[in-house]
């Protein structure tokens, strides 16, 4: 197993996100992502929160050679948020 933890500041509602240079990624991957409302970047002890924008839903999962893309939403009034992902490459 893999594991990319990512940033992602100020964070579109509704937008694609992309994890480029990963070289075991290809498009049959069993791959599961988890996300997070954040306080801080600190991926090394990342300070993750159920704030007001919840659930912090992830769709669209697409595995490709060598980059993983997907699309995160939340409910309320809040274009953007920071939030903290895990991605977890399984084969």
């Amino acid at each position: 197993m893999e594991l990319s933890r990512n940033f992602w500041l100020n964070a579109p509602r509704g937008g694609i996100f992309t994890i480029n240079n990963w070289g075991n990624m290809h498009r049959r991957s069993f791959v599961v992502v988890v996300a997070c409302e954040a306080r801080n970047g600190d991926t090394g002890n990342p300070d993750r929160f159920q704030g007001d924008a919840w659930p912090v839903v992830v769709g669209c999962i697409a595995p490709n050679e060598g980059f993983l893309q997907f699309t995160l939403w939340w409910y309320g009034n809040f274009p953007r948020l920071n939030i903290f992902t895990d991605a977890f490459l399984f084969a």
